[in-house]
């Protein structure tokens, strides 16, 4: 394999690729065919939520959950990590979810969030 292919590979994957919290495992990043078609908004009311099972094996599903109602066409959003607005974070199943900083963002999703305060500090959000 050419470097060049495989550097391109390497950047697809890590971009493509979700983290989430397992019970188990910690942090796990995970290739979840379709997640990469809804783009990040820390204010979105959209979910994104996990469900995990240990019996009889241990799995997860994985879902989308609608916030509100959605026109056809919109674009929806989901959180990618913590939102600076809600101390629970994304809410709900979420809560558990790392708040990723803008240099996070950047090295696992090649974005940056423009959302107000997306670091957090011992349990607090300050301005980036």
């Amino acid at each position: 394999v050419a470097e060049d292919d495989l550097k391109w590979a390497l950047c697809t994957v890590t971009q493509r690729s979700f983290t989430v919290l397992s019970p188990i495992d910690g942090l796990l990043r995970l290739m979840l065919p379709g997640i990469d078609l809804f783009n990040h908004d820390a204010n979105s009311l959209h979910r994104f939520r996990v469900k995990w099972t240990l019996n009889p094996a241990y799995d997860g599903l994985f879902r989308v959950v609608a916030g509100q109602a959605i026109k056809e066409g919109e674009q929806i959003f989901i959180c990618y990590g913590g939102n600076p607005n809600r101390p629970e974070g994304c809410g709900g199943e979420c809560s558990g979810d790392v708040a990723w900083n803008n240099g996070q963002y950047v090295q696992r999703y090649g974005i940056v969030d423009r959302s107000l305060g997306t670091t957090m500090v011992d349990g607090k959000w300050l301005a980036e």
